[in-house]
């Protein structure tokens, strides 16, 4: 028994590595055409070396202890979060020291000789009870929940496994047997998964909200992401596997013929089928949004309400997913693909498209209906032509309706001839306030120049070398732009492309914020007689570039006058604004916003 053991792990082994060894020219290669430094892969592959191994001993340890494939796999995926979770200990535990490596990797070590250690205790065990004869189909209190449906109908059998007594047992509803059947079944791995959703839940959304904080990530950006992406992972695969767990418990072993066979009605079963799963699921992501919401800054009311329609999404379709696909391996590892596939369709369709809320509800009703349809067949397991035709008939549906709306419209559009069509054309060339091409000089602003920024004003105070030269580089360009306005005789154009249009927008935008840093300096220091001057030519040069617009004919350039004209009226608003600006710029101010009648007249 040994022998094949060390057999088994040396041949997995084997395998691993002849996959490392293929794997690695093509991660060198990909991180040369990706311009990352090979350095970092080094780093790195110890890491996912030891990880892999890791995985490989504990998978091999699990399938020795565990009584199939899927709850095999399910304990695999919790137990791949442990070395994950060491790590994320350690990083907090030794904050002056994460950028050493050794300790993660003698985690992963740690972790992986533990695996092999019971890989080979629960193999030892398992050949000890093959050995005795031990039967595994009846436990010391009658079948165990894996065997219920290798007992036949044969009176003896049935008084042998639970005594005499159980034919003397009153009767019960055939729900309550469906109920707890489902709970032998897969009551523990659902206790389970739903534990782990709420704190997934709770921990990820605090976490990312009220824990960590703008210090925490920056410092340490690595744990915090990996930390809140496998709680987020871990979430979305318990949400997935609960619904998958509706169907794949009955398809292992072919299970469910022995309620076909005897007539059971499909409806009853589908209803008792969901009855666990459901609940613990709204109840898993219900205690999770409790607790998160025990601090409110952590998950708002949006969020709950999200979390809500996610879990429904992804619980939907894994339990489609799991009656479609016959092998319980195969839907094991596909649920999560065609869950995550399905909601990202999902914001797609209420994000681009903008299809209306009630048609949504289909990405909710339509596969709990798919599979209400499809029980009998199946129960049946007659997993023929036509039943994947009926599910490939409420997969299209799902993915047509939220297109519906924006195809209507399309299809509806009305068609305009080509003549009419190139009339109005014409005629809109014709009038000057649609024509962009129009005479009058486009402001330039240098690609060179930049606008100041809250990092650039934060330290340096008036005496600093930073400090001037920024108020240098402001002179500058107001005189640039003074210079321009000069020349203008025939008011502002705002360009013929986009260049020339982004080149006033950004003129106007860096002349604004130079008001607003110059007046929220005077929060920290008394104004100065030269950062009044400063304020007031770039407030003189804006309303100049507004008055100048409004000479020009195009309906864009009265859009930018409004927009500019609002900015001005905003520094009018501030306090002490009369003193800041000086009598004159102020008067000026005033008499050209107010001048309603005549900006009616330039529109």
């Amino acid at each position: 028994s040994t022998a094949l053991v060390f057999i088994k792990m040396i041949l997995a082994l084997s395998v691993l590595a002849l996959l490392w060894l293929i794997w690695l020219p093509v991660a060198g290669a990909l991180f040369q055409l990706a311009g990352e430094s090979t350095y970092r892969l080094y780093d790195r592959v110890p890491n996912w070396l030891l990880y892999s191994v890791y995985l490989l001993f504990a998978g091999s340890a699990l399938a020795w202890r565990t009584a199939g494939p899927l709850p095999a796999l399910l304990s695999l995926t919790v137990t791949a979060a442990v070395p994950v979770a060491l790590q994320s200990l350690r990083y907090f535990i030794q904050l002056n020291h994460h950028d050493n490596p050794y300790p993660n990797l003698l985690i992963l070590l740690t972790c992986s000789i533990l695996a092999l250690f019971l890989t080979l205790l629960w193999s030892r065990r398992y050949f000890q009870i093959e050995q005795t004869g031990a039967s595994t189909r009846f436990g010391p209190h009658g079948p165990t929940p894996t065997a219920w449906h290798l007992l036949s109908l044969d009176q003896p059998l049935i008084q042998q496994a639970f005594g005499r007594s159980a034919t003397l047992a009153p009767p019960i509803s055939p729900y309550s047997a469906l109920l707890w059947q489902t709970w032998h079944q897969n009551g523990k791995w659902l206790l389970a998964l739903g534990a782990f959703a709420a704190l997934a839940i709770a921990m990820g959304s605090r976490f990312l909200f009220a824990w960590g904080g703008a210090e925490v990530y920056s410092k340490y950006s690595y744990v915090h992401t990996v930390t809140v992406l496998s709680l987020a992972v871990g979430m979305f695969l318990s949400l997935i596997w609960m619904g998958s767990l509706v169907f794949l418990s009955d398809s292992l072993g072919r299970r469910i013929r022995f309620l076909s066979d005897r007539g059971v009605s499909p409806g009853l079963t589908w209803a008792t089928r969901h009855a666990l799963p459901a609940t613990i699921a709204i109840l898993a992501v219900c205690l999770g949004v409790a607790l998160a919401r025990l601090d409110l800054t952590a998950i708002g009311e949006t969020e709950c309400l999200i979390l809500l329609l996610m879990a429904w999404l992804l619980y939907g379709t894994s339990q489609w997913t799991a009656q479609v696909i016959p092998s319980v391996t195969l839907a094991f590892l596909a649920a999560p693909l065609c869950s995550l596939l399905m909601l990202f369709y999902f914001v797609f369709g209420i994000s681009m498209v903008g299809t209306p809320l009630i048609l949504m509800m289909a990405f909710f009703v339509i596969p709990l209906a798919a599979t209400w349809h499809g029980m009998r067949a199946w129960m049946d397991r007659s997993h023929q032509r036509k039943f994947y035709l009926t599910h490939l008939g409420w997969l299209l549906a799902m993915l047509v309706i939220p297109v519906m709306p924006l195809a209507w419209s399309a299809f509806n559009e009305p068609k305009l001839s080509v003549s009419i069509e190139q009339e109005m054309l014409d005629f809109l060339q014709d009038q000057p306030a649609f024509n962009d091409k129009l005479p009058g000089i486009v402001l330039r602003y240098s690609s060179e120049q930049s606008t100041p920024t809250d990092e650039q004003d934060a330290e340096p105070t008036d005496k600093s070398a930073q400090h001037i030269s920024l108020l240098d580089h402001q002179r500058e360009v107001m005189q640039d732009l003074s210079n321009q306005l000069a020349k203008v005789s025939s008011g502002i154009a705002v360009g013929n492309n986009d260049s020339g249009r982004n080149d006033v927008i950004r003129s106007c935008q860096y002349l604004h914020s130079i008001c607003q840093h110059t007046r929220l300096s005077w929060l920290k220091e008394p104004a100065t007689d030269e950062s009044l001057k400063h304020y007031r030519t770039a407030l003189q040069i804006l309303r100049k570039i507004a008055y100048q617009m409004r000479l020009n004919q195009s309906i864009l350039a009265q859009d930018f006058a409004d927009v500019v004209e609002i900015w001005l009226l905003s520094e009018l608003k501030q306090p002490e604004s009369l003193n800041n600006m000086s009598q004159d710029v102020y008067a000026g101010l005033v008499k050209q916003i107010g001048d309603i009648p005549k900006r009616k007249a330039a529109r």
